[in-house]
């Protein structure tokens, strides 16, 4: 017995302008005598579902759309690094900043090593996402 394997959904997000994919409604033609009313709308439904499917590949081949989950990957990255540069901080300036009695200094080098940990990550961005 083989055993079914369920596709995973395919999350995407938009990316710039959003895409409409509102599709036009189903006109309602009669259905002929000798066919059943239900065939030409569920044969409606299947042209609009192809149709939105189209246009979702259209986007993403056009760059328009990226899968959801690159984006939680990209975000979580981001993420901790930025946590990382921050939270580095303390450890390389705390000794400094315990000898320094000035307070307008201890603010200049504070500003400093926040300045410097978040241009090195802005450094890391790729070009298109800055």
């Amino acid at each position: 017995m083989r055993e079914r394997h369920q596709a995973r959904p395919l999350l995407l997000v938009a990316l710039g302008d959003e895409l409409d994919l509102a599709l036009p409604a189903a006109p309602g033609a009669a259905a002929p005598p000798d066919v059943e009313p239900g065939y030409h709308e569920a044969r409606a439904d299947r042209e609009r579902a192809a149709a939105a499917m189209a246009q979702l590949q259209l986007g993403e081949r056009l760059g328009q759309l990226v899968l959801a989950d690159a984006v939680t990957r990209a975000a979580t990255k981001a993420s901790r690094s930025t946590r990382d540069a921050l939270t580095s901080i303390p450890d390389r300036i705390s000794a400094l900043l315990a000898a320094e009695t000035d307070p307008a200094r201890v603010h200049a080098i504070l500003s400093n090593e926040l300045r410097q940990a978040l241009n090195g990550l802005a450094d890391r961005l790729p070009a298109d996402a800055a």
